[in-house]
């Protein structure tokens, strides 16, 4: 994957599976949070 029109479409592809799973980590990490100063 030299190719750098390969490269951008796997990032594309890559960056479009880890936004929900940070969307995610993001939301039970603020949860977590969230019950510890309770």
């Amino acid at each position: 994957a030299n190719n750098p029109k390969e490269i951008i479409k796997i990032a594309t592809k890559t960056s479009k599976m880890v936004k929900p799973l940070s969307f995610a980590f993001n939301l039970l990490t603020t949860n977590l949070s969230y019950e510890y100063r309770q």
